[in-house]
């Protein structure tokens, strides 16, 4: 019988291939199951999302220039005022003077009558803090209007706390003028004339403090 040598080497290729395939059938179930895993996993991710366009810059607010200050006003705007307040100012510095020259007066003539003397001292010393707080209170309104135009309006306000003090100070005058005639004359009649110009006193700082 005649030997066919290919059919020895198809045995030995076939033996060979189940020998290699016994041997690799791991690895290769482990590749397929990876590969199942890997399919599965790629169908679960979802697609990726394409960039969308970069928004734009936002315009930057236009710069705020600082508000001008203000320009002076004229010399002879401000000297409106000023003239006001220096007289203001001259005024509460003499019923100032008045009432700390008073107190030496009243203890010659009121020696005897201490409630006389600290009812006196309290009129003027009202008609002195008025001139005070007319002082302050032209001050304060100058502040507010000092920038502003003169109007005869605002110099109407001015006016009115000079006449005001003009006033007081007149009174207060007068209260020192009285009370320097009693040291030369008949004390009874001159006292009687302290009593009327501190009730003309009195009367003006009751209407001026009220207004």
């Amino acid at each position: 019988m005649k030997h066919n040598p290919w059919r020895q080497r198809l045995m030995l290729l076939g033996a060979f291939l189940i020998f290699f395939g016994f041997i690799t059938l791991p690895i290769g179930l482990l590749g397929l199951a990876f590969g199942v895993y890997c399919l599965w996993y790629g169908l679960q991710m979802r697609p990726e999302q394409q960039p969308g366009p970069i928004p734009a810059a936002r315009p930057r607010p236009p710069f705020r220039q600082r508000p001008q200050a203000k320009p002076p006003l004229p010399e002879d705007r401000i000297a409106e005022y000023r003239s006001r307040i220096r007289e203001l100012e001259s005024l509460e510095q003499q019923a100032d003077r008045r009432l700390a020259g008073m107190s030496e007066y009243l203890n010659q003539l009121f020696a005897d009558s201490q409630i006389t003397k600290d009812r006196y001292l309290s009129i003027v010393r009202k008609a002195e803090d008025i001139t005070d707080v007319n002082l302050k209170k032209a001050r304060t309104a100058l502040a507010m209007f000092a920038d502003g135009p003169v109007t005869p309006q605002r110099l109407e306000i001015l006016d009115g706390y000079v006449d005001s003090s003009r006033q007081m100070l007149a009174r207060i005058e007068g209260v020192v003028t009285e009370l320097m005639r009693a040291e030369q004359s008949d004390q009874m009649r001159t006292t009687q004339n302290i009593e009327e110009a501190m009730n003309e006193l009195k009367e003006t700082v009751r209407y001026y403090g009220q207004s």
